[in-house]
Parts: C-alpha cells; structure tokens; sequence
C-alpha cells in the first residue's frame, strides 16, 4: 500500500515551522505553539538536583463509599531521603464558601514509595484534590481512583495551566447511568480563578457553555457532565480562565455491563500541540480503540493519524482528518478495514495537524467477561525524553501488563536499558530486558520481565523515547504514560511521515 505523499509535505513545512518557533523559555500560554515542558506535558519530574517540587492531584473523591476513592502515591528516585509536605482540600458543601482542608509530612527514604489516602486528611468530602511540596527534585507523584466500577491510576500534574483541554467524555441520563464523566476543578493559589467552559458534543445533543465560573483560592469545584448534557457519546471540553490558573482532571465511570465497566482518570491536556504519540495500540478483537482528536482553535485543522505497524515490512497509508473550528473528529481504528486487511497486529499511532495545534484522546474498551476486559485512556505524548520514569505492578510471571517503548526520532537509533526501583533499592534491570530501537519503531515488554510486585522503572535511552504501561487484569483496565525528565524533554525533530525509511 502506498504512503500518500502530499499531506507529507504539508506536514513537513509544519514541523520546520514549529521548530522555528520552540524556544526553551517559558512564555504565555497558547493553542499555537507553547514553549516550555510544563505547558505542553500535564506531568513532567524535576532531576534530584533540584531544591524543591510541587505537584498537584486533583481529581477523587474522599467520602465513604465513593464512586472515586483518591489516593496519592509519592515515589522517590533518589538516593537522598525527601520531605514531602502534602495539604489537601475537600469540595465545599453549600451555604460555606471552603471546603474541609488537612495536611501530612511524610519522610520519604532513599527509594521509598509511600500512598495516603485523601479521605483520611479531609474525611467524608465529596471530592478531594492535594498539592505536594517536596523537599528536592527526583520524586514522582501518582493518584489513582477505586469504585465499584473498577480502578485506575494516573500521574498527578507538575503544573498548572490558565487552559485545559478534556478531548474525551461520554454520559449517559440519570435513569440510566452507564456513563457518568465529572471535570475536578482545583484552583491550589492564593487567588480566584474564573473560568470559562464550552463544551461540543455529537449531534444528538448540546450544552450550554459555562461563564465566569469562580474557583476560589485553595478550593475544589466540579462540574459532572451528566448534569450538563445528559445524553452524549462524546464531550469535547475547552476549560480558559479569564484570571488565575487551575489542574483539571477527568473522571469517567463506565457502567454498561454489555459494552464497558471501568473507572477512568486522566488529567486535562494543557495545551494543544502540533504532534501527539501514542505508543500501545493493538488490533485484537473485541478490543476497541477509538482516537479523539479535539481542534480547540477558531480555525480548521488538517490532522493526518500515521499507524505504524510493528511489523516493518508494512507501510500504511496515513488517514487524514478535516477537523473543523471548535470540534473534534474520531477514528475507531479497530473497526478500520485498511488495518486489518493488511494484517496489522501492534501498532503506534502518530498524530500531526498541518495547522493549528490540537489535543488528543484514545479510549480503549474490552466488553466484560473477555479478556483484558475493562476501559483506559491516554491523551498520549507530545514530548520525548531520554529518562522516563513509569510505574507499575506485575502480580506474576503471567501477568499480562506491557511496557512500550517508542522511538519518534526520524533519523536516531535509541539504546534502551532499564533500572528498577523495588524495596529500597535502585537497581539495573535484569540481563537481555535492554534493546534497540530504530527510528519509528516501538518494542513491547512485558512488565513481568522487570519485576514482581509494585515497582518503578526508570527508562535511559541514547535518543528520545516515548513511553506507555498498558495492564489489564481482574475486569480492570489500565493505561498511563511514562513521565518525562523535564530538563530533557523535548519535541522530537526532525519529523516526516518517512520515518524510518
């Protein structure tokens, strides 16, 4: 099959463009072409050579019996003990203006892991968000969520945003709630921040925006989207503040014993970009995979979606999508015939605008009763680094969770190696789990090969790589990208559709 060629070159003069126009310092926030890591990565770790840190958490909820218990779990990379100081907020219950609020030091030691649950700071809050102030750089923090529709876990936000974008929700009515998507709002300054939202939805249905919205300082608001628009098979979410800055989290809890059951936490995109990696994709009936891809700008975007076969033998055309101003476009590529006529197994996806920059979204379901059932989600990466950090767990040498590791570099091989960070010990990963990776090209590993139990995996490679852990066990699903070394992010350039040729 033939790669097309034309949207090639559009996609070419792009890049060159974009490249032009990166420049390492921060500057103001935009949906053309943000700067710095932290505007563009919602989580990215500091070295251990910095003297402090600060990440934010969200979205959960802290009272009993919630559909979203919220934890934190705080890991340190470092060789050196680090103070973590965490304060948390509960939702405010009407007529008070402010929520409940606790706080916790924890010491954590060379190598130590440590998970607190929110409830028990701020107990019997409807929701509850933290920020985490940290003695020194090398500490990375991760939330995650347990209900009765499932689990799931998520790196917590290294920054925080004046836009966010939630490309992905679903909703269902109350009379029949097999879906149900909520937006945390968590506003951790000392001023207000007022917001807009606008929401766009399918065709069935509309929603009305949401002016001047005002997130006090230190507070937690929510907006559940089943509320807003009732009835919706996707909801696309611009969140600007007019003053102030904010973290948004997504929370979906699916319920449909037919299609999907899972629980589902990401954080918000905080700037749309040009480029987005998606390292795990997987054709594997009945696994569905659905891209979203959310122009959040005034104008159309031209989005070609590049599938790069594991198989390199095999060359995919690109699809291209027109997106138009304020909307969003899908492409199940589970249910594409040019994939699976071709023999597509694994997969990584590449998704570029030729114009303005966009944000993206990849729900992945499995109905109940099969296996790897559940749900995930992953707004993907538009950064690469040679360090990455990810954590995970392996119950057994059978346990089905893979680590991917994506080289996006068009012209660098990367040498991949692995150190593993279990009981206090950092460790270089066992013999033969090192590989290497052409441009383009991804490699799967299980995570069992790492490892037995909870652990941290740090990621070294020559060039910069892109990284995802995908586990699936127990009716449950789970997906999250690795997290990027922020002195070393960067975007991957040069970038053409030839890659690897």
């Amino acid at each position: 099959m033939k790669t097309a060629r034309a949207p090639a070159i559009a996609v070419i003069v792009a890049v060159l463009l974009l490249v032009a126009l990166f420049d390492p310092e921060p500057r103001r926030v935009t949906t053309v072409a943000p700067s710095s890591v932290n505007q563009i990565a919602p989580a990215s770790f500091s070295t251990a050579a910095a003297k402090s840190d600060v990440w934010f958490c969200a979205g959960g909820t802290a009272v009993t019996d919630g559909f979203a218990d919220h934890k934190v779990l705080l890991i340190n990379t470092t060789d050196v003990e680090r103070i973590a100081s965490i304060s948390a907020v509960g939702s405010r219950v009407l007529p008070s203006s402010r929520g409940p609020t606790g706080e916790r030091s924890v010491t954590l030691p060379p190598y130590a892991r440590s998970e607190l649950r929110l409830a028990d700071l701020v107990p019997n809050a409807a929701y509850a968000s933290a920020t985490v102030e940290l003695s020194g750089g090398g500490v990375v923090v991760e939330h995650s969520i347990t209900g009765p529709t499932g689990f799931d876990r998520a790196p917590c936000a290294s920054s925080a945003s004046a836009e966010w974008f939630v490309p992905l929700s679903a909703t269902a009515t109350e009379k029949n709630p097999t879906a149900r998507a909520v937006l945390v709002l968590y506003n951790p300054f000392a001023d207000n921040a007022v917001l807009d939202i606008n929401f766009v939805t399918d065709a069935a249905s509309t929603a009305a925006p949401i002016e001047s919205m005002v997130v006090a300082p230190g507070s937690v608001e929510v907006v559940d989207l089943t509320a807003v628009v009732p009835v919706a098979n996707q909801v696309a979410s611009a969140i600007r503040a007019r003053a102030g800055r904010v973290v948004v989290d997504r929370i979906e809890a699916f319920d449909d014993a037919s299609a999907r059951r899972d629980l589902v936490l990401t954080a918000g995109v905080p700037a749309a970009a040009p480029t987005w990696f998606l390292p795990s994709g997987r054709l594997a009936p009945p696994r569905q995979e659905r891209l979203v891809v959310y122009n959040p700008s005034e104008e159309r975007a031209e989005v070609i979606v590049e599938v790069r076969p594991d198989d390199r033998l095999l060359t995919i055309e690109p699809f291209s999508l027109q997106v138009g101003a304020g909307r969003f476009a899908i492409l199940d590529l589970s249910a594409e015939k040019r994939l699976s006529d071709a023999g597509v197994t694994g997969y990584s996806v590449i998704v570029r605008s030729t114009g303005p920059a966009v944000a993206v979204d990849r729900l992945v379901t499995v109905p109940p009763g099969q296996p790897g059932a559940g749900a995930s989600s992953t707004t993907g990466a538009a950064l690469a680094s040679p360090t990455v950090v990810i954590d995970g767990a392996a119950a057994s040498e059978t346990d089905p969770s893979e680590l991917i590791v994506f080289n996006p570099n068009a012209r660098a091989i990367a040498s991949v190696t692995f150190e593993v960070i279990a009981n206090g010990q950092r460790q270089p990963a066992k013999a033969g789990t090192e590989f290497e990776l052409q441009p383009g090209e991804r490699t799967s590993l299980p995570f069992a090969q790492l490892g037995i139990g909870n652990f941290t995996v740090i990621i070294t490679a020559s060039a910069p790589v892109v990284a995802e852990r995908e586990s699936a066990s127990n009716n449950v699903r789970s997906a999250e990208m690795g997290i990027p070394d922020r002195a070393t992010a960067q975007i991957p350039k040069p970038i053409t559709l030839e890659l690897g040729e």
